[in-house]
């Protein structure tokens, strides 16, 4: 960043950041394409060829993330059937409503619900 008379300059710094897996993805190709399994050396990052080759994988990347968030998942039980949002309306005596409500609020985690 260079900051001169009012003007910024940002240069160098792709304009979309990337999630760790799929900066992960970034970097497992660019490693396939120098054929390394561990630490890169840095004078062969610096190769003009790689670096084109890291920002083409950058924006593919960034093309097919931008493609899953602008579909809208949709929830689905562990047998694939649609989420199917229920509510259930229980009966009770009302003579036995102090009991029931003891026991609710002896539930950990449990929620009274908000009156008014």
């Amino acid at each position: 960043m260079v900051d001169h008379a009012g003007l910024s300059v940002l240069s160098g710094i792709y304009p979309r950041a990337l999630p760790p897996m799929e900066a992960a993805e970034v970097v497992r190709r660019v490693r396939g394409r120098l054929r390394r399994k561990g630490a890169v050396p840095v004078d062969r990052l610096r190769d003009e060829k790689i670096g084109r080759y890291m920002i083409r994988c950058w924006e593919v990347v960034v093309e097919d993330l931008l493609l899953r968030s602008s579909v809208t998942p949709v929830l689905q039980n562990m047998d694939g059937e649609d989420l199917l949002f229920t509510t259930d309306h229980f009966e009770f005596d009302p003579a036995g409503r102090g009991k029931i409500e003891a026991s609710l609020a002896s539930l950990d985690g449990l929620e009274p619900p908000r009156r008014g």
